[in-house]
């Protein structure tokens, strides 16, 4: 399987936020650009997304930096993968109305390993929000939607150095 283009990464959003899950919040977010490694993408902040203290979730934005950072992966290699490790640096707040972009590149993508970054911005600003560090374990032998791949085979452009 090709790895993914702008239309096939909308098309899984999509099919996160009809999961019925915890994604459910993620109808918010627009994909405005992947390829090569990248993601970007856009929320407003809306009452789905605050918190008590009237600013986005936390734990909303972790999400953003796990589904973008993803999807910034999917571009160069179509693989089932796992996340590793996480971390967050929350650096300022959005609030209710303000739009946030997201935007998520692979910087290292090896054999069995990829390393991520996520930088969360105020769109109107452009002042950083949250700055994401993701790693994930490549499963090599199933491409994203869990389809066996055959021995060998995977679903990759280069990797990046």
């Amino acid at each position: 399987m090709a790895a993914y283009t702008l239309d096939g990464v909308r098309q899984l959003l999509q099919r996160v936020v009809s999961s019925g899950t915890f994604t459910k919040h993620f109808e918010a977010v627009r994909v405005v650009s992947a390829g090569d490694g990248k993601c970007t993408a856009e929320v407003t902040v809306n009452e789905n997304l605050i918190n008590n203290l009237g600013t986005m979730q936390g734990s909303f934005s972790a999400s953003l930096v796990d589904v973008i950072s993803t999807y910034a992966l999917l571009t160069l290699r179509n693989v089932r993968n796992v996340s590793v490790d996480m971390n967050m640096s929350y650096v300022d707040k959005a609030v209710l109305g303000d739009t946030v972009l997201v935007e998520a590149t692979t910087t290292k993508l090896g054999g069995s390993t990829a390393f991520l970054t996520v930088d969360i911005r105020n769109k109107k600003t452009g002042r950083l929000l949250v700055k994401g560090l993701h790693t994930k374990h490549l499963l090599n032998n199933m491409d994203y939607l869990g389809n066996k791949l055959e021995s060998g085979a995977t679903s990759a452009a280069s990797p990046k150095a």
